[in-house]
């Protein structure tokens, strides 16, 4: 018995792939959809644009790019954030002890 898989189970399957996956997925079936085109396109040559598969394989390639760039970008800002808020975090500790050495110094005059 052969087990067979539906078209709805495998983009139901692919729906929880995440991005990047998605793309990497769609370039590893674009080639053999591809291949198989040819025997189709032969009939109706017309109606097909050059390499299809290809051209939105590279087409969601690059916007799988952009979002790895944007998560990149967004954690360079979330670690320069961090660091601003030690650095303020030191600044504040730095004056309350600056304020407490004078205070300090100023008590001997009392």
């Amino acid at each position: 018995m052969e087990n067979s898989i539906t078209l709805n189970e495998v983009l139901a399957l692919a729906g929880r792939l995440s991005p990047i996956d998605k793309v990497r997925l769609i370039e590893r079936v674009a080639p053999q959809i591809e291949r198989e085109l040819p025997d189709q396109a032969a009939n109706r040559a017309d109606d097909l644009p050059p390499r299809p598969m290809a051209d939105a394989a590279s087409t969601l390639a690059d916007y799988a790019a952009v979002l790895a760039d944007s998560d990149r970008v967004r954690d360079q800002i979330q670690q320069r954030q961090m660091q601003s808020a030690s650095q303020l975090e030191d600044s504040v500790a730095t004056l309350h002890q600056l304020r407490e050495a004078r205070d300090a110094g100023f008590d001997h005059l009392r």
